[in-house]
């Protein structure tokens, strides 16, 4: 397989049956996949790798499906991804209100253990930041600070206006440095 093959090209391979090109698609972006799933997934490694592997088993399920035409290979694999994410919130979120009627309490009544470090104090309340920002907040603050995305393609992923990413972006933003304010 060519290096010089684009994720487009590698793509239009893998709907023909070019497994080769797949295995090359995967050892591209599997990696940064797992990443993306660790940040947005609570870094919970173990569901991260098993999102990663879901991701790719879709990817080769809907290979006759990508059009390059319509979007680049990394944009229709993170929308791929956060859409996984996506299912995910859904059933947490059920999870946690039928948890929380049996045990009659909220997630904010568990006291969370305090940090020896500096570092790991900022480490913790940086994720937290981001974890307590509503939802499509924190969802266009990862694609575009932690995987680096271009807000077009954060607004083609997400299926809003490039406005509201930045919109959404200039609010998590704020709120992030607010929380992160004593740790300058």
């Amino acid at each position: 397989m060519k290096a010089s093959n684009t994720d487009e090209r590698l793509m239009q391979l893998v709907g023909r049956g070019d497994h080769e090109a797949f295995r090359e698609l995967y050892g591209r972006h599997a990696r940064r996949l797992q990443g993306f799933f660790l940040r947005m997934l609570e870094h919970d490694s173990d569901k991260a790798a098993d999102f990663t592997q879901e991701l790719f088993m879709k990817v080769y399920e809907q290979r006759r499906r990508f059009d390059a035409r319509q979007s680049d290979f990394t944009t229709w694999l993170y929308a791929m991804a956060y859409n996984l994410c996506k299912n995910e919130y859904r059933h947490l979120e059920i999870v946690r209100t039928h948890r929380d009627e049996l045990i009659g309490r909220n997630e904010n009544s568990i006291p969370e253990k305090e940090c020896n470090y500096d570092k790991e104090q900022r480490r913790n309340r940086l994720r937290k930041s981001i974890a307590s920002l509503p939802t499509e907040q924190r969802d266009a603050f990862i694609l575009r600070y932690q995987e680096e995305l271009s807000v077009k393609e954060i607004a083609h992923i997400l299926d809003v206006p490039e406005g509201t990413v930045k919109s959404r972006l200039h609010y998590a933003l704020l709120k992030v440095q607010k929380e992160m304010k004593p740790f300058k």
